[in-house]
């Protein structure tokens, strides 16, 4: 398996190596002096030396480490060669054939190796996606759940976009011919939109689908957030497939010009809720559907 620098960073700083026989430590990889790696005492000559991969015991065995790096010497390089030597010294290393190198995992109190804590300290410090709480972990199909992706990152081909890349466009918003199609308008703020999410809301009975409770939200994933509570399935999967209808409907217009108001687009979110439960066995059966009134 391939490895960088990164990893061989994480791996000597995750472990401690204790020097026996010398025969499975790293001689410039291992965290064998004082619990630091040569490598990172002196990156220099690590950089310069020609053999890399040679265990503690081919290193200094006849001095090969030695001979691995001279060449075309300089003052900073002996500088660091004379540190390296001094720290080999003092490790005073008895070399014995019958006593394995003992390497110990810091990452765990067992000091046993684990993928559980090397999986953890590769992620150490970076921030967690909420995709997958917002996304995958949803139920809907799987060209939903991609549709959903690429809004989140703002790659649909809305007006706004083709006009970023120069491209022929239309401006308007297919669905209200009122405002420039970006996607917060297009989803979340076309007056045709909100009306279509004000009946799935008093349909589904998910208050959090209704407009007048949202907040203005320039980050598009803050505005999906809006729509969708936590532990919530039905919500959540209501909200996902609001937004499908709504794409498809404008895609319609543009592709197809074929128009339908706030209801006609509704109807096909109803129908659609049924199919999905249908094709669902375990699905739980459509929300119960309540006197709508007139458009």
């Amino acid at each position: 398996m391939p490895i960088d620098s990164t990893d061989l960073a994480l791996f000597s700083a995750a472990t401690t190596v204790t020097v026996r026989n010398g025969r499975k430590a790293s001689f410039w990889h291992g965290s064998w002096i004082n619990g630091q790696a040569p490598y990172s005492l002196c990156p220099l000559l690590y950089k310069h030396s020609r053999r890399k991969k040679r265990s503690v015991r081919e290193a200094t065995t006849n001095g090969r480490w030695i001979a691995d790096i001279a060449h075309n010497l300089n003052h900073n390089l002996l500088d660091e060669f004379f540190k390296l030597w001094r720290e080999i010294e003092a490790a005073n290393l008895n070399l014995q054939d019958d006593e394995e190198d003992c390497i110990i995992w810091n990452l765990e109190s067992s000091g046993q190796f684990s993928t559980r804590s090397a999986y953890a300290i590769q992620f150490a410090g970076h921030t967690l996606s909420s995709f997958p709480s917002l996304i995958w972990e949803v139920w809907a199909p799987p060209k939903c759940k991609f549709f959903l992706w690429l809004l989140l990152q703002d790659k649909l081909w809305t007006a706004a976009r083709l006009q970023q890349r120069g491209w022929e466009n239309n401006y308007f918003c297919a669905l209200c011919i009122r405002n420039l199609e970006t996607v917060q308008h297009l989803f979340f703020e076309c007056p045709l939109a909100r009306s279509v999410w004000n009946l799935v809301a008093d349909w589904s009975l998910c208050e959090k689908l209704r407009p007048s409770g949202w907040e203005y939200q320039e980050d598009i994933e803050d505005w999906f957030a809006q729509t969708t509570t936590s532990g919530d399935k039905k919500g959540h999967t209501m909200s996902i497939l609001t937004l499908w209808c709504l794409w498809n409907q404008r895609n319609a217009v543009i592709f197809r010009d074929q128009r339908k108001s706030a209801i006609g687009v509704f109807d096909e979110i109803k129908d659609t809720v049924h199919c999905w439960s249908l094709a669902r066995r375990l699905a739980p059966e459509p929300p119960t559907v309540v006197h709508l009134g007139s458009e």
